[in-house]
């Protein structure tokens, strides 16, 4: 079970990577694409590639954390995760940043 943890903790840590880095480069990549006043069809194809990247960072950020949950729990952890409330903010921003990331 302790492996199963290491690979929790190791894919929420690559989700938070991917999907930072995802947000970064995709704001650095709108300000570039806004620099002649319109967005043309390639620089909307390499937007909506970067969003997906972002998705798919932030999703596997939050499916990592709720199995570190659920292993916790299953452990019978002391306090449990999901009674705090750094846990709540991370799910509650990685749904603000899914859920924006999709609205652009």
């Amino acid at each position: 079970m302790d492996s199963l943890v290491a690979v929790f903790a190791f894919s929420q840590g690559i989700g938070a990577l991917i999907g930072a880095l995802s947000a970064v480069w995709s704001e650095y990549a709108y300000i570039r694409a806004m620099h002649d006043g319109r967005i043309d069809h390639a620089e909307r194809e390499h937007l909506r590639v970067i969003g997906r990247g972002l998705t798919f960072g932030m999703s596997l950020l939050l499916i990592a954390s709720i199995g570190l949950v659920v292993l916790a729990y299953a452990r019978a952890a002391v306090p449990q995760p999901a009674f705090t409330s750094s846990y709540w903010t991370l799910i509650v921003l990685v749904f603000i940043i899914l859920g924006s990331s999709w609205a652009l």
